[in-house]
Formats: C-alpha cells, sequence, structure tokens
C-alpha cells in the first residue's frame, strides 16, 4: 500500500515538470495545450505502469494470504529442524516399553477342611479283613471300607455307599451320616433324611437324635474299626464300618435287620431297613445311638 501511495506522488511530480516545458516554434497555447495533453497521456502511462508494479510487489489481502500460505509452505531449515527434532522425540514416546519379569510367587497350600475324625486321639492302622466272610458264629459279615470320608452334603451322596443297592451300604451310610451331628447338626440331618428316603420322619425322631447327643458325641463314631474307650473312639485307617446278618436278618419281608459292632459295647447293636420300589435299602428304624462305655479320657478314675 505504501508503494502505490508512493508511486502516485512521483506520477504527480513529473506532471507538474513536464508542465513547466515549452516546445519551440509553437505558439504559447499550442505548446501549452500539447505540454498538457502529452503530460496527461504520460502521467496515465507512468500511473498505470506503478500501479501495476504497485500490484505485482504489493498483492491485494487475498494476494498476501496467497503469498503469505506459499512462504509457509515452504519449508525452512529452523521448521525441517524442529520437524526432526519432533519425529524423534514422536518415535521415542511410542518406542514400546520394557516389560517387567513377572515376579514368582510361591501359592500357598489350599487348606481342607478338617475331617470329622481329624481331632480326636491317635490314628492307628488296622489291617483288613476280607472284604466279607463269615464270623466265628457263623453268621455273614461285610466290611464296608471309606476310601474318603465327605466333607459336605454333595460328597456324602457322591460317596459309591450312597447308591444303597445293598443292605450293607445303607447300614455303613446310616452310621457316617450320625458321625457329623457333633459339628454340624443340620448337615447330619440332611444325610440322615438320605438314607431314609421316601419314610417320613416324625418329630419324635429328630427329638430322639438331638438329646443322644447332648451328652455325648462319640457313640456313631465307635462303630468305625479301631475305635475304643482307650483312644477316645478314634477310627483307624482305612474307615471301615463292619455289618453283619443272622438267622433272622429277613424274617420279614421287604426288610433286613442289620447288625453292627460297636468298640464301647459287649453286644451288637441294629438298624432295620426296608427295601424300596427302585430296589434300593432305605433307612427304616435305628438302635444304635444307645449308651456305651465312656472313653478313658471322660472317666475320673486311674
Amino acid at each position: 500500500m505504501i508503494k502505490r501511495k508512493t508511486a502516485i506522488i512521483l506520477a504527480a511530480a513529473m506532471i507538474l515538470s513536464a508542465a513547466s516545458c515549452t516546445f519551440p516554434g509553437l505558439p504559447a497555447e499550442t505548446t501549452a495545450a500539447v505540454t498538457t495533453t502529452a503530460a496527461a497521456e504520460e502521467t496515465q502511462a507512468k500511473v498505470t505502469t506503478a500501479g501495476e508494479s504497485a500490484l505485482a510487489t504489493d498483492p491485494a489481502p487475498n494476494g498476501e494470504e496467497s503469498t503469505n500460505a506459499a512462504a509457509s509452505a515452504a519449508p525452512t531449515d529452523t521448521e525441517d529442524t524442529e520437524a526432526e527434532v519432533t519425529t524423534e522425540a514422536h518415535l521415542e514416546t511410542e518406542a514400546p516399553a520394557e516389560t517387567e519379569a513377572p515376579v514368582e510367587t510361591t501359592a500357598e497350600p489350599a487348606t481342607s477342611k478338617p475331617g470329622i475324625f481329624d481331632n480326636i486321639g491317635v490314628t492307628t492302622t488296622t489291617a483288613l479283613e476280607p472284604n466279607e466272610g463269615i464270623d466265628s458264629r457263623g453268621n455273614k459279615y461285610v466290611d464296608v471300607v471309606f476310601d474318603s470320608l465327605p466333607t459336605t452334603y454333595e460328597e456324602f451322596i457322591a460317596l459309591p455307599q450312597a447308591s444303597l443297592s445293598n443292605v450293607y451300604d445303607t447300614a455303613a451310610m446310616t452310621v457316617l451320616a450320625l458321625c457329623f451331628y457333633p459339628s454340624d447338626p443340620e448337615l447330619s440331618i440332611k444325610m440322615y433324611e438320605y438314607v431314609s428316603g421316601p419314610r417320613t420322619i416324625n418329630s419324635t425322631e429328630y427329638s430322639f437324635i438331638k438329646d443322644r447327643f447332648m451328652d455325648y458325641d462319640y457313640i456313631p463314631r465307635s462303630y468305625f474299626t479301631g475305635a475304643v474307650p482307650s483312644n477316645d473312639y478314634k477310627p483307624s485307617e482305612p474307615y471301615t464300618v463292619r455289618v453283619s446278618e443272622n438267622p433272622y436278618t429277613y424274617e420279614n419281608e421287604g426288610y433286613a435287620k442289620m447288625f453292627l459292632t460297636s468298640g464301647g459295647a459287649d453286644t451288637e447293636r441294629f438298624v432295620m431297613l426296608r427295601k424300596g420300589k427302585d430296589d434300593k435299602w432305605y433307612l427304616w428304624e435305628q438302635f444304635i445311638l444307645v449308651g456305651i462305655r465312656e472313653p478313658e479320657s471322660a472317666s475320673p478314675w486311674a
């Protein structure tokens, strides 16, 4: 814009200078007119030239933006350097961080739920006799062996003996169910109801079971092999219940009277079983919670 103003001022000065010149041989008026005309034409030409020059060197605002944009598009040494620095910083930022090696930890062994006989006396191991045989009185017996003792109801009904397919397994499962009563009465009753099958258990029977455990907790486990008063009725391993029969076991059709030997009694106790339409044997009555000798730890005598 400044260049344009300068060109106009120079053109005006030249007009004034030309106006003061004369042409020889012509009247003064003619000379003045010619001079004036020539000066005007020259001024117009110079103004036009000056304007074009100004436009070429100092374009309109749109031209300014184009020129500036072109100048911005042309990279300079400084911009190249900054671009390189930015690129290097970007590469350093995106470079994958080194992952730390995982710290090895030693898992603590899981603690299992204590078994129902774990806190009783000293465990002994008893050599098993044949799984079944004939005792000295000529009666058949079967040793029902539990490879492991359950800790939940689901484990209880998953035992092989839980099929209740024979009288020996049902009798042994009845003993096992009652062994849980001191530590978990609800679980024990649930197991007891399982071996009872479709039979309805009345409130009198529930009360009787509860009463029998008010003072003693060792009677059911006394039916396991190796459980005697001297070791607080601690069963030996593997956990085994001997179930026997006699000539009167199947005296009543559909029923079976099975006998169990307690380590704290001189005579056998028994359970009465009944066969269901599904060919399973269920608990009908039990007489195994009667009193036995106290464990030596509870005796006041030497």
